[in-house]
């Protein structure tokens, strides 16, 4: 009876998986974008991005700041993004970034709700990088992925 079970539970597995696995792998990939104008960025660490995005300043190998824009045009994008990269709940980055205003001065990331406008603030803010679904920034004209984040 359990074999059985187990063998019905894998075959559902495999058939669910088998639909449309590699859409399903695109759109799961996080990935680090930039405007391809201005692509003159290497890629970063873990480290690196973390302090980015909590608000601390990052150079390039220039030495030019970096400047990261929240994507928050996905609910899932942006919650996988504060999982994988700055490893943070919501609330937690919200309250982390007011509180580094609030004692240190500056501003948080920016942060946009709709893609056309992410797109357009990655065009036109020179060292800027933002995250989206590697499928998206695939699709997009304008945009180069700098690396994956995973």
């Amino acid at each position: 009876m359990i074999v059985r079970l187990l063998t019905a539970a894998v075959c559902s597995l495999l058939l669910f998986t088998s639909v449309n696995p590699s859409s399903a792998a695109e759109t799961s990939r996080l990935v680090l974008v930039t405007s391809s104008e201005i692509a003159t960025l290497q890629q970063f660490t873990p480290a690196q991005l973390r302090k980015l995005f909590l608000g601390l300043t990052v150079n390039d190998h220039e030495g030019d700041a970096i400047h990261p824009l929240r994507n928050m045009s996905d609910e899932r994008l942006y919650s996988v993004f504060l999982q994988k990269v700055v490893f943070m709940s919501a609330r937690n980055y919200e309250r982390h970034l007011l509180s580094r205003v609030i004692s240190m001065g500056g501003r948080r990331p920016p942060s946009y709700t709709s893609q056309t406008d992410l797109i357009q603030a990655l065009h036109s803010t020179p060292h800027s990088v933002s995250y989206m679904w590697e499928n998206r920034a695939r699709n997009t004209p304008g945009i180069e992925t700098l690396q994956k984040l995973w």
